[in-house]
């Protein structure tokens, strides 16, 4: 799946757009249309985030109390997902947030990250979910984890390499009658009814179970081995030779060889005991991995989450109106073909900065038209100079402001 995200801040896009201007007048005039557009993307989202907020309070887990008591068993609360769900799905997209598909999923599932954290989900807690990702990048190492990059076996040194999301975000709610104890303490358990929602950060794509609730650490077959069979050696050892001293005649054993016997008999169940405590720590090392990972890379959850995607789409949007209201501007005259300005961008971008994107064209001139600054004529689109685009821009923020 191509990537649509800019990952240049708007102050960085900025430069560029002044950097393509060819005067001080022009430069002038294109940073009082910046401001405009900025404002009227931020007016337009701060409408979005209440409508999400003012939404989300009947399935919000983090709403105790409010102050009209309102009453959940009179709320449709099927609707109010779906309701939020259709709309945080479209501020994902705006954000340049793609869904994960769930034969990815599927396929991250079937592998573990190479330190050795694997996870299982338990799907049957869980009544629906939907998964994004924004950015994806091929990482080598991973400070966050002690040799992440590097495996030794003895003298024998490998090197990864695997895919990490930049961000993702997952949106769920659980099965009727089943809870998840997150903590152990009632108070913290994960509900029915509630509609959950969680944002991280460079999440492995072979460890997206770890951004699951219901997952849990599942001990590698080698690790397993290393305790079972120690421990079975130790016990069945020492059941051998308690039996073979009950059967025989212990009793009339000299002192010094039961002295010796015991004591070997004691070291075999030492040895089993060990081996037990080793398997312990074992999986107290995996879920302390696991801890430290999930304390790191959460960024934000539920309601939260709502400012940090708008914030991401509003800015998202602004770019690529800027970039495209910029290289259009640019090719005056009859401006240009949807796909020629597509490509021109690309190129920039790839030549000036050694980055690869696909920049969504269709969506860019969609907005600039929704603010009159641009036209359509046949294939072609172009848009107004830069003093009509500010007469433009003033109308339509005044109109904005009495709609409010």
């Amino acid at each position: 799946m191509s990537d649509n995200f800019i990952p240049f801040t708007k102050k960085e896009i900025n430069k560029i757009i002044l950097s393509l201007s060819k005067s001080e007048d022009e430069k002038k005039k294109l940073k009082k249309i910046m401001k405009m557009v900025e404002a009227y993307f931020h007016c337009i989202y701060h409408r979005k985030l209440e409508s999400l907020k003012e939404h989300y309070i009947a399935v919000d887990p983090d709403m105790k109390n409010n102050i009209f008591n309102l009453d959940e068993e009179n709320i449709n609360i099927l609707e109010k997902e779906e309701l939020i769900e259709n709309e945080f799905s479209d501020l994902l997209k705006a954000g340049n947030y793609n869904e994960i598909e769930k034969e990815d999923i599927e396929q991250a599932f079937e592998g573990h990250s190479p330190w050795g954290i694997d996870l299982k989900v338990d799907f049957s807690k869980i009544k629906n979910y939907m998964l994004f990702y924004r950015g994806k990048y091929r990482d080598y190492y991973n400070k966050n984890y002690a040799k992440i990059g590097q495996k030794s076996f003895g003298k024998i040194e490998k090197k990864y390499e695997f895919d990490v999301y930049s961000r993702v975000v997952l949106m769920f709610t659980l099965n009727e009658k089943k809870e998840i104890n997150s903590v152990k303490n009632e108070n913290n358990n994960l509900k029915h009814g509630k509609l959950y929602i969680k944002l991280f950060k460079n999440v492995p794509v072979q460890d997206l179970e770890m951004v699951f609730p219901s997952a849990k650490v599942s001990i590698s077959i080698l690790d397993k081995l290393m305790v079972i069979v120690p421990l079975s050696i130790g016990l069945f050892s020492t059941g051998g030779k308690f039996i073979q001293y009950v059967l025989s005649e212990g009793k009339s054993m000299r002192i010094w060889s039961q002295v010796g016997f015991w004591t070997l008999v004691g070291g075999l169940f030492l040895f089993a005991i060990k081996s037990f405590f080793n398997y312990k720590n074992t999986v107290q090392k995996y879920l302390k991995n696991l801890t430290e990972s999930l304390y790191f890379q959460n960024l934000d959850n539920n309601g939260g989450v709502f400012k940090t995607v708008l914030d991401d789409a509003e800015e998202q949007e602004y770019k690529e109106t800027m970039l495209a209201y910029a290289f259009l501007l640019k090719a005056a005259g009859n401006g240009a073909e949807l796909e020629e300005m597509d490509k021109d961008i690309e190129k920039y971008f790839e030549d000036s900065y050694n980055y690869k994107f696909d920049f969504e064209a269709d969506d860019a001139v969609k907005k600039l038209i929704e603010l009159q600054i641009a036209s359509k004529n046949n294939t072609f689109y172009k848009v107004d100079n830069l003093d009509n685009t500010i007469k433009i821009l003033e109308d339509k923020w005044i109109k904005l402001i009495d709609n409010i």
